[in-house]
């Protein structure tokens, strides 16, 4: 029993684990690490970054106490439309600051291209 509701047995029901959270999610309650941890297994976590990716407007707080962990919540079922993929770029301090003044150096282009090369070649993976 969850807050007063029957609690949902996961395991009679052949439902990926993702779908088991986007369903536990649904209710736009708080949910804590344990109740999580059931419906979307020990990866959760990267479960919801995923749902996160997808679109879906999650919020985290932490638990008092924090060793509890962050409890979870979904601020509404309908999607917000996917994030936007983001490119790493690596500079060095000197680039920042010559590139927060508006010049671009040589060496920040290169990071640029790097970091784009990098997001193409792992594209699939994510």
């Amino acid at each position: 029993m969850v807050d007063g509701q029957t609690a949902i047995d996961w395991r009679r029901q052949k439902i990926s684990h993702s779908k088991r959270l986007l369903e536990l999610l649904c209710d736009l309650r708080w949910h804590d690490q344990q109740e999580l941890t059931i419906a979307g297994g020990r990866r959760y976590g990267a479960r919801l970054h995923e749902m996160k990716a997808d679109g879906f407007d999650i919020v985290d707080e932490w638990c008092v106490p924090k060793s509890s962990g962050k409890r979870y919540r979904m601020r509404s079922r309908e999607r917000l439309g996917k994030r936007q993929r983001k490119v790493r770029i690596y500079l060095d301090q000197s680039d920042a600051e010559e590139l927060q003044r508006g010049e671009i150096t040589l060496f920040a282009l290169a990071a640029v291209q790097d970091g784009l090369d990098s997001f193409r070649a792992n594209r699939g993976r994510n």
